[in-house]
């Protein structure tokens, strides 16, 4: 993750001349933030887990998951940790959008994106663009089966996070 700085919102330069954060995919929604209340910089990124640390024992091997870590001065970061969660289901997340509420800027809220892979079913067969789906899927296992989906999470201290309204 790299870092700017604007005078004027529209004339960027680097703070640092090298990335700031490297474990990561990076290739979703990556985002920093001033924690008014805590006072230090949040930052939230998508990474592939290679193990099952802080996932409740869920997460196998390369599931797309959300990573953390603080800053006093948005260039030197502490150690990166994964997001825990209160009774964690096995899912895959993409984008996060974790800030601060703004009524209550304590409490940090995320609408992270949930990718499922849900594989060929007749429903999916019921769908229009059947024909194009399976030239696709033909091209990837993978093409044509997924869906995506959005959670709401929360958070009042910043270290484990609720997944609300669960359907």
């Amino acid at each position: 993750m790299l870092v700017f700085k604007s005078p004027d919102g529209l004339h960027w330069t680097p703070i640092a001349g090298a990335p700031v954060l490297t474990d990561g995919a990076f290739d979703s929604q990556n985002l920093a933030f001033w924690d008014p209340t805590r006072g230090e910089y949040r930052a939230y990124w998508r990474y592939f887990s290679g193990n099952n640390e802080g996932s409740g024992g869920l997460n196998p091997a390369g599931v797309r998951a959300i990573r953390t870590a603080v800053s006093k001065d948005l260039v030197h970061w502490g150690p990166s940790e994964n997001l825990r969660y209160v009774d964690p289901p096995a899912e895959q997340l993409y984008t996060n959008t974790v800030a601060p509420y703004e009524r209550a800027p304590h409490i940090l809220i995320g609408l992270p994106a949930r990718y499922a892979d849900r594989g060929w079913s007749e429903s999916l067969r019921e769908l229009p663009g059947l024909e194009h789906r399976l030239w696709r899927a033909k091209q990837s296992e993978r093409l044509g089966t997924a869906v995506t989906d959005s959670l709401f999470m929360a958070s009042c201290d910043a270290d484990l996070y609720a997944f609300c309204f669960q359907p």
